[in-house]
């Protein structure tokens, strides 16, 4: 279980730093993008689909990377005044939601990529960019997040066992 365990993390790990990278690259194609708009008065069309369509990638394949970090949005001043044992019933009472949540992510997301993949979907732009690869990023990015959450569950319940005894 442990390796497992491992194995998720260092996944989640490897992708949130990809990403990281990605963000930092989409930041200087838009620099590259106003200064070559306002400064040389040469606009460059493709710069807006070179940005928007790996940052929403990143935005599907980072959950898992904010989760292993709990960087997601939490109500801290309920969660911290709860008992080790409290919160494990919280996460098991709202672990069905975030179940369904991750589910109908993928089991939606993966007929939508693959029929983009089969008709080889492009952006309709004189660059005519691949779509699929960016949709696939929306059920992978589900999968992400949802083996994270439940190593975290399984990981709370081991902590909550050990702090009872």
């Amino acid at each position: 279980m442990g390796y497992f365990f491992r194995l998720v993390d260092m996944t989640n790990e490897l992708v949130g730093k990809l990403m990281s990278i990605i963000v930092v690259a989409t930041v200087l194609i838009i620099t590259f993008g106003v200064i070559m708009r306002y400064i040389f008065k040469s606009p460059i069309p493709v710069v807006f689909e070179l940005t928007i369509y790996p940052l929403a990638a990143v935005y599907a394949l980072s959950t898992g990377y904010a989760l292993l970090h709990n960087a997601h949005v939490n109500v801290d001043a309920i969660i911290h005044r709860l008992s080790p044992r409290h919160r494990l019933i919280l996460a098991f009472a709202t672990f069905p939601v975030f179940l369904v949540f991750c589910a109908a992510l993928i089991w939606s997301g993966f007929p939508w990529a693959w029929h983009s993949f089969l008709i080889n979907e492009t952006s309709g732009s004189s660059w005519s960019l691949k779509l699929y690869p960016y949709k696939f990023a929306l059920p992978i990015g589900a999968v992400l997040l949802l083996l994270q959450g439940t190593v975290n569950l399984i990981r709370q319940m081991d902590l909550t066992k050990k702090a009872s005894k």
